[in-house]
Order: structure tokens, then C-alpha cells, then sequence
């Protein structure tokens, strides 16, 4: 893909359009809703529930205005190939991607005034030249692996078998840095392997679900067997950005926090942006790390960081995650104080501001 010309068409996006995309957004994602919802589109299903294109719609608006804002080419050339596996193994058919980026640009020239609307047109028609180019990509070879398939605890959430996980993982930790080791080298990287075996159609979403939900359980069971140290250092909230589902990594930060003896609050995945701001108000944390997972999800960051940058200028910020290995440089797309998607770092960096 030409990202060289991608980044020459964002440069020439003005403020006036990306306002625009922002602004009649909502109204565009009606229409191509209900384009989607009519029995003849149907052929784009291939038995799946119509609201896995619906959210496909959700997350495009919210990452394409992210893209545009910060006319960063690099996001939007990682990202589309990995959106057509991802939708593609679960049977979506590539002519899906190629109609629905066609739909998004007649929207634009009906809804969007002219001038503003023959801007963001040419960032479609990029993604158009790039259509053959990314059916290509994804049926090249598959990823390289985050974990053995023949790994123990990989087999052992896969098939939904929580009691030989948690007996495997018991066997293994007996000490914060053997959790620690059994985090890094099997637990996380086991969720990141059946995400790809999902990405690519090898299994079902009920199997993510089910090995996501036997691992939170496993890592919540060594924990109630290890000793804490006492509490020492100020309050920090640990959360993921709004709409974010994926809460693996943060979780685990939040539980390295209170290892290391700061009072952590955890608010979990899909935190909302108020219920984020009464924390602070109320409990006035000295520091907020957001976790971001999806890129499509960049966007909700940025919104809470810009919130928090307004009203509390003093508490320091920290963004992690998968996400930002999607744009050239994320630290511009999000002004957060400090960012990193290794927890240990995330620790280091709090021990040298505030302990």
C-alpha cells in the first residue's frame, strides 16, 4: 500500500473537513446501518448476527476520525488489512469491504458540504486502490506465534478446561515473581495467540470468550495465594478507555501496582468517561493510567485525556496498550505524560515521579 500518497492526502485534510466528518458522523452511520439492514445485504452475513457489521460501522467512523485528526497515515496501513482478516474469518466476504468503503463516499458527498466532502472522498479512494492489495495480504502467510500451540495452558483454556489450568498454573507460582513469569511467558501470550486463532477464523468467538473468562479466573486464584506488602505510595487509577473490552493487560498493571505498594483503584474494561472523571473528582488520584487494546478505541482515549489534561492539569497520565503499535507516534496522537505498553516501565516511570 502506498502509504507515501496516503500521507500526502491526509496533509491536505483541512480542519474544516475533519470537523465535518466529526460533526455529521452520527447521521452517516444511520444511513449506512440501515443500507446494511436491507434483506438483500443480507449475502454479506454468511450466518453471522448483523450486529457484527453494525459495530464494523461503529469502529470505523471512530478510528477514520481518529486517522484524520491526526493524519497519520501509518494507523490506517496497519489497520485495514488486519480489519479484512478479522471480519473476512468469520465469513464476511471481501465484496462487503469494497461496497461498504463505495457507501461511506456517497455519504460523504450527500451530507458533507462540497469542498470539505472532496477531501475526505480521497482518503476512501485510497482505501478503494488498496482493496485488492489487502484481500492479497490476508491469505499470504499466517502470523508468526505468541505461544506454542502445544502449550499446556493454551490447550487447557481453548478446550474449557478450568481445573487442570488452574492446577497448571498453582503448580507453577508460589512467589509474586513466579506469577509475574507465568503472566508474561504463558498466560498473556496463550490470550494473544487464541486472539489471532480467532482473527483467522480457527475458532469461534465463544471459545475467546470462554479462555478469557478461565484466565481471569486462574490469575484471580494464584493471587489470593500470595502475600502483598502493605500499602506505602499515594492512590493511582488503572482503567481501559471506554468501549474497550480487552482488560488483560491492565488488569495485570493494576496488580503489579499494588505489589509494588501503591494504592491502585481498578475500574475495569469499558470505563465510562464520566465514571472516570467522579473518580478523580472524588478520590483525587495522583496519577490515571488508561489502557487501549483496539485501535478504534484511540479515539475514547484521547477524548478522557484531553478531559483530564482540562480539569487536572496536575495528575500525571500514562496510556498502554496494543493499540498504540498502530500509529507512527501515538505520544502525538494522545499528549498523554508518559507512554509505554510494558507495566514494568509504567511502574518505574510513577517511582520516579511521585514515590
Amino acid at each position: 500500500m502506498d502509504s507515501q500518497k496516503l500521507n500526502t492526502l491526509l496533509a491536505t485534510v483541512t480542519d474544516n473537513a475533519i470537523n465535518a466528518y466529526c460533526q455529521f458522523g452520527e447521521e452517516m452511520l444511520v444511513e449506512i446501518n440501515r443500507w446494511i439492514s436491507k434483506p438483500e445485504q443480507s449475502r454479506f452475513l454468511n450466518g453471522n448476527s448483523l450486529d457484527l457489521l453494525i459495530n464494523n460501522h461503529r469502529n470505523h467512523l471512530g478510528f477514520i476520525s481518529q486517522v484524520i485528526e491526526s493524519r497519520d497515515g501509518t494507523a490506517l496501513v496497519k489497520a485495514l488489512p488486519w480489519v479484512y482478516q478479522a471480519y473476512h474469518s468469520q465469513g464476511v466476504p471481501f465484496l462487503y469491504f469494497k461496497e461498504e468503503l463505495e457507501k461511506w463516499q456517497q455519504l460523504i458527498l450527500k451530507t458533507i458540504p462540497p469542498i470539505e466532502a472532496a477531501q475526505l472522498v480521497q482518503i476512501y479512494d485510497w482505501m478503494l486502490r488498496a482493496h485488492d492489495e489487502c484481500c492479497s495480504l490476508i491469505k499470504g502467510d499466517r502470523e508468526e506465534e505468541f505461544i506454542a500451540m502445544d502449550n499446556p495452558f493454551l490447550h487447557y483454556i481453548i478446550t474449557g478446561d478450568h481445573r487442570n489450568a488452574y492446577s497448571y498454573a498453582f503448580n507453577k507460582v508460589a512467589t509474586w515473581e513466579d506469577f509475574e513469569r507465568f503472566f508474561n511467558n504463558e498466560a498473556q501470550p496463550a490470550l494473544y495467540q487464541i486472539g489471532l486463532l480467532w482473527q483467522n477464523g480457527d475458532v469461534s468467538v465463544s471459545t475467546e470468550h470462554l479462555a478469557t473468562a478461565i484466565t481471569n479466573r486462574v490469575l484471580t486464584g494464584l493471587l489470593m495465594h500470595l502475600d502483598l506488602p502493605e500499602i506505602t505510595k499515594p492512590k493511582i487509577l488503572v482503567t481501559c478507555a471506554a468501549s474497550e473490552q480487552h482488560q488483560i493487560g491492565s488488569w495485570m498493571v493494576a496488580t503489579a501496582l499494588e505489589a509494588n505498594e501503591w494504592d491502585t483503584t481498578y475500574l475495569g474494561a469499558d470505563a465510562p468517561k464520566d465514571a472516570i472523571l467522579d473518580y478523580i473528582t472524588n478520590e483525587s488520584p495522583k496519577a490515571v493510567i488508561i489502557s487501549v487494546t483496539m485501535p478504534y478505541n484511540i479515539k475514547k482515549a484521547r477524548e478522557i485525556l484531553q478531559e483530564i489534561d482540562a480539569l487536572y492539569p496536575h495528575i500525571k497520565t500514562i496510556v498502554g496498550g496494543q493499540a498504540l503499535s498502530f500509529f507512527h507516534e501515538p505520544q502525538e496522537v494522545l499528549k498523554a505524560d508518559f507512554i509505554t505498553s510494558d507495566y514494568k516501565e509504567a511502574i518505574q516511570k510513577l517511582n520516579t515521579w511521585l514515590a
